[in-house]
C-alpha cells in the first residue's frame, strides 16, 4: 500500500487509525508515494504533509509489525542521506524498515542548484541516477556490518575496525563510505525502485534492489515484468473510490505477471488514507482479489556482500590485541 504526503499527516493526526494498518496484512506500507515525482497533472492543491521518514519514528510503535517504508527521490536527497535515514528507521522500527526510491523528470525540476553534484544530476538521465543510488545505497549498508559491533567495555572497543570498509563510489554520484550507521548484513532493510514509465534499470542495479514497482502509466500501456529480476515486481493500482474498477486493475496486473500490486489514491480524487485502511483493502480481501501474506523484508546479505563491495578497501586498522 502508497501513502502520500497528506495521507501520511492523517495517520500521524489518528493514530487509532494507524493502529489498523497492522491488521491489514500488508507486504509493506509506502509513506510519500508522491515524494519521488512532485505534483501529478490535475492532483488536487497540496494539503499538510508529514515528511516520511519523521512520520516512521513517529508511528514505528503504533504500527508494530508492518514493513514502513519511506518514498526518496536522489533529486531531493543525496543517495548518502536516503541511505543513512533508511538505516536508522530500521532500528528504530525493530528491522521493518526500507526505502522506495524515483526519480523522474519532473522531480529533477526541483533539484537544488546549490547541490555540488548538481551539474551530473543536470546531465544524467533519470534512469541512470535512480540506477547509481540504487547501487550506493546498498554499498553503503554494507559498508559498516551490524555484526562488527562487539561493545566490549573491558577492552574499550565498540566495533571490530576491520570487518568495517571504506567505499569509493565514483558515477554520477561520487560517494565515499561507510556509512555512519551499522547495518545487518543479515537482515538488510528493503530496497524498493520506481521503475521508469519508458525505460529499465540496468542489470546491475536490479541485481541490488529487492522490489520493483511498475507504475500504472508504464503496465497499463505494455510494460511487463522484468523476466531476468529475482525480486517481487509490483503493479501500481490507482484507487478512486470504485472498487470495481480497482478489483478490475488488480485482475489485470496479475494477469499480465505481476507477483502482486501497490495500492495508492488517486491523486485526482478525494480517496486517502481512511478510505483505503478501512473500505477499500479489507474490501478486496474478502472478495479474494487481493492475499495478505504478511510484511515483506529485505534480503540476507551476509554471503554476497564481497560480491558488490569489490573495491572495497578497509576503513579502520586492525583490533588492538588484548591487553
Amino acid at each position: 500500500m502508497g501513502l502520500t504526503g497528506a495521507d501520511v499527516r492523517v495517520l500521524v493526526d489518528h493514530p487509532d487509525l494507524a493502529a489498523r494498518v497492522d491488521g491489514l496484512g500488508a507486504d509493506f506500507v509506502a509513506l510519500g508515494v508522491d515524494a519521488h515525482s512532485g505534483r501529478e497533472p490535475g492532483a488536487l492543491p497540496r494539503r499538510p504533509t508529514v515528511e516520511a521518514t519523521v512520520a516512521i519514528a513517529v508511528l514505528a510503535d503504533v504500527v508494530s509489525t508492518t514493513t514502513l517504508l519511506s518514498v526518496s527521490s536522489p533529486f531531493a536527497d543525496h543517495p548518502y542521506n536516503i541511505a543513512r535515514r533508511a538505516a536508522t528507521l530500521h532500528a528504530i522500527t525493530g528491522r521493518r524498515g526500507g526505502v522506495v526510491i524515483g526519480a523522474t523528470e519532473r522531480s529533477r525540476r526541483g533539484s537544488f542548484p546549490a547541490r555540488a553534484d548538481h551539474e551530473a544530476l543536470a546531465v544524467a538521465t533519470p534512469v541512470e541516477v535512480l540506477a547509481d543510488t540504487a547501487v550506493i545505497i546498498r554499498k553503503l549498508w554494507l559498508s559498516w556490518p551490524l555484526e562488527s559491533v562487539v561493545a566490549d567495555r573491558e577492552r574499550l572497543l565498540f566495533s571490530n575496525g576491520v570487518q568495517i570498509l571504506g567505499v569509493d563510489h565514483n558515477g554520477v554520484f561520487r560517494v565515499t563510505g561507510p556509512l555512519n550507521v551499522p547495518v545487518p548484513r543479515s537482515d538488510q532493510p528493503l530496497l524498493a525502485a520506481i521503475a521508469p514509465v519508458d525505460d529499465e534499470l540496468p542489470d546491475a542495479s536490479a541485481d541490488v534492489v529487492d522490489v520493483v514497482v511498475h507504475p500504472r502509466a508504464r503496465w497499463r500501456t505494455g510494460g511487463r515484468p522484468r523476466s531476468t529480476f529475482d525480486g517481487a515486481q509490483y503493479a501500481e493500482v490507482v484507487v478512486g473510490g470504485d472498487d470495481a474498477a480497482t478489483a478490475a486493475q488488480v485482475a489485470e496486473a496479475v494477469a499480465v505477471g505481476y507477483d502482486a500490486v501497490l495500492l495508492r489514491p488517486d491523486p485526482t480524487s478525494t480517496v486517502g488514507a481512511t478510505d483505503l485502511i478501512d473500505s477499500t483493502v479489507p474490501t478486496l480481501v474478502r472478495a479474494g482479489t487481493i492475499r495478505p501474506v504478511g510484511p515483506l523484508r529485505g534480503a540476507d546479505w551476509s554471503t554476497r556482500a564481497a560480491d558488490l563491495l569489490t573495491d572495497a578497501r578497509p576503513a579502520f586498522g586492525p583490533v588492538p590485541a588484548p591487553a
